[in-house]
């Protein structure tokens, strides 16, 4: 069930409730040889893997993207995309790991 999950986009790093890391509730050892197999998870943004980003970075880039849209008078809607793009890829994706 688990690797079902996984193939389907669950995030390998989730956490119970109890904030106890998937990895030590799992016994069976080869669910565990397959999520040790898969690689790590993307450390910066870019285009290609936003959607392997937690969930608090892409709800980031989307609000930035609607300001841009919807209100000219921002800043945000005079940055080029490529400069919004090289801005966004240079922010860690631990620094959204916090905010799970």
């Amino acid at each position: 069930m688990i690797k079902f999950l996984v193939d389907r986009g669950a995030n390998r790093d989730v956490r119970s409730i109890e904030s106890v890391p998937l990895m030590a509730c799992i016994k069976d050892p080869e669910t565990l040889e397959y999520l040790r197999s898969l690689p790590d998870p993307p450390r910066y943004w870019t285009i290609e893997n936003h959607c392997q980003m937690p969930d608090s970075f892409q709800r980031a880039v989307l609000t930035i993207v609607l300001i841009r849209s919807f209100e000219h008078s921002s800043v945000w809607s005079l940055i080029p995309n490529e400069l919004l793009f090289t801005i966004l890829s240079m922010i860690e994706r631990s620094a959204f790991d916090l905010l799970l």
